[in-house]
């Protein structure tokens, strides 16, 4: 049985970001408050691994009233249990912290070992990045872009052939049949695209930020102010896709 390991978070009165060596799994940039197990296994490298978290002050100031509070921790989870429940926690983080004032924005960086990591194939394929220059940032705002456009216009089977490292991972790292992942995945796009009035939000170079996350081995594609760059509408609000690129073999992919 393959070994699922997961980051929870919960957090009210208090805006924040919590991941894997800098990359957000999960955030909460209102304050309004925040439940979320996510799995990991993906995310995971053998030896040194750490939980990352980033506090800030909600911006208004009636949920600040409600006192800040975050619980971060990764775990593996005990299979005897239907639903994440921790076995052994590996790294753990709270918010307030007894001992220090409340101030902020601040940061935390929880380090800790896993011998055998899940397997994967992107921490030994990336090139690690120094720097990204125009043609970076030209390319994968275009490969961006036409994720987000092959969704839109219902072009499920490109959209899919964009992603499909990024999910050949997480089916290898969870123990997950691909076959069933993609039904999953192309099931999930044509419920955004599919639902009425739905639109793609325009996503001008000047709102896109790219930052190197994963020990430089990961870019980080957001739109300001939000860490997921992909964005549709509808009548029941907002949809929204993360995408981490990769630089493998000399070319920009989507890995995460």
């Amino acid at each position: 049985m393959t070994e699922l390991f997961y980051l929870r978070v919960e957090s009210a009165g208090v805006a924040m970001r919590a991941g894997l060596d800098d990359a957000p799994l999960a955030w909460d940039l209102s304050g309004e408050g925040l439940y979320l197990p996510r799995p990991i296994n993906q995310w995971l490298r053998s030896g040194t691994n750490a939980l990352t978290v980033l506090v800030s002050a909600p911006t208004d100031p009636e949920l600040a009233a409600v006192g800040a509070r975050l619980r971060a921790e990764v775990f593996l989870h005990d299979s005897a249990s239907p639903t994440p429940r921790p076995a052994r926690v590996l790294a753990r983080f709270r918010w307030p912290q007894e001992g220090l004032a409340e101030s902020y924005p601040y940061a935390a960086r929880i380090a800790f070992e896993l011998p055998q990591a899940p397997p994967v194939r992107l921490w030994a394929e990336a090139e690690p990045i120094a720097a990204l220059g125009p043609q970076d940032r030209g390319a994968i705002l275009e490969q961006t872009r036409a994720l987000a456009s092959a969704i839109a216009e219902r072009r499920y089977e490109q959209a899919w052939r964009l992603v499909a490292y990024r999910y050949e991972e997480e089916a290898r790292a969870s123990g997950l049949e691909l076959a069933r992942l993609r039904e999953q995945v192309l099931q999930q796009y044509a419920m955004i695209a599919e639902q009425p009035g739905c639109r793609l939000l325009a996503l001008p170079e000047e709102d896109l930020e790219l930052e190197l996350v994963a020990g430089r081995r990961l870019v980080l594609v957001s739109r300001r102010r939000h860490p997921e760059a992909i964005a549709f509408e509808d009548a029941l609000g907002a949809w929204r896709i993360g995408v981490y690129f990769a630089r493998l073999g000399g070319h920009w992919v989507i890995a995460r």
